[in-house]
């Protein structure tokens, strides 16, 4: 051990411990410097940056196609869309629209909204359509959602959003 740091006498304890708070303070800084340096070794002189990797945008909207204003607050209860199902996604007359049922497990009638998102197949929502299905209890009935609006050939419809009134 260090002649100045060895605690071999009063004196040199004394000394150790006034200066051992200037000591941290003086390493300190030094230890995050160390633990905070660039991983990488530096470039050797005449060497040039490597090329940015090409970033990866959303595909463009199919020609024609603009999207709509669609809700950003859709109310969706977990319970009420299990009975709730989308079977069907189709092109219809000058839009597009989504089929299903409804059912009604409860002793009362209920009252579903329905909220179906229109998408492209890369996930991109165009547009949406709400629709309210009256189910007496105990019953199931068939729904459609429907809206029209310039789409693309092929669609997807997402269900998302079921809740009683």
């Amino acid at each position: 051990m260090s002649p100045l740091l060895s605690p071999s006498s009063r004196s040199s304890r004394t000394s150790f411990r006034a200066l051992a708070p200037a000591v941290a303070l003086v390493l300190a800084p030094l230890a995050l410097t160390a633990c905070s340096g660039d991983d990488e070794a530096p470039a050797p002189a005449g060497a040039t940056e490597p090329a940015a990797a090409p970033s990866s945008s959303a595909p463009s909207l199919p020609k024609g196609v603009k999207p709509a204003a669609v809700p950003t607050k859709v109310a969706n209860d977990v319970d009420d869309r299990k009975n709730v199902v989308m079977s069907g996604c189709k092109a219809t007359d000058g839009g597009w629209g989504a089929t299903g049922t409804a059912t009604n497990p409860g002793k009362e009638d209920v009252t579903y909204k329905v909220t179906v998102f229109f998408t492209t197949t890369a996930a991109t929502t165009i547009n949406s359509a709400s629709t309210e299905v009256d189910v007496k209890a105990g019953d199931t009935v068939k729904w459609d959602a429907a809206k029209k609006f310039t789409a693309p050939d092929e669609m997807l419809c997402v269900l998302r959003g079921v809740a009683a009134d």
